[in-house]
């Protein structure tokens, strides 16, 4: 809790200056798309790959709205996020080190269950959850599909997502 309560109080800074979507496209579909846009690959990006036919686009909010509303003339659901701010993307970087200072006391420790990262893609050992993993799990694209594959690999059938 103290995590999520201190990168809300950092994504303050943030608010009002980005936006993000969910477009029905797959990820090679999404980079096509926004190249076809010729968005600017440090404006607009891919912030999560959730399944073969979702994800979320981040960047400038008039550029994430020309997204929606080309993707949508494709043919494409498309929807706006209801955030002010563009996480999964180069923005972030702007509170970066801000984010480092405030979690440097977080001491992580081993779970008892097993943790499936969508930084990683994989299972991972949460005594390696530092204060670096936590900068990426806010810069970097969401890799929830990957997340989600490695869950079937290792057989669970049930989830609880929380986010």
């Amino acid at each position: 809790a103290r995590i999520v309560a201190l990168r809300a109080h950092a994504l303050r800074r943030l608010a009002g200056h980005g936006a993000m979507a969910s477009l029905t496209i797959n990820h090679h579909q999404a980079k096509e798309f926004l190249t076809d846009l010729g968005q600017p690959a440090e404006e607009v990006g891919i912030a999560a790959v959730n399944g073969p036919g979702s994800v979320v686009v981040t960047g400038p909010p008039k550029q994430i709205a020309h997204a929606v509303a080309a993707c949508e003339q494709t043919g494409h659901r498309a929807r706006l996020i209801d955030v002010d701010y563009a996480s999964h993307s180069a923005q972030v970087d702007q509170i970066a080190q801000e984010l480092r200072e405030v979690l440097s006391g977080i001491e992580p420790v081993q779970a008892e269950v097993a943790f499936y990262s969508t930084v990683t893609g994989t299972r991972m050992d949460t005594s390696g959850l530092d204060t670096d993993y936590w900068v990426t799990n806010l810069r970097e694209q969401v890799r929830f599909a990957d997340a989600l594959q490695a869950l079937l690999a290792d057989g669970h059938r049930v989830f609880i997502e929380t986010s």
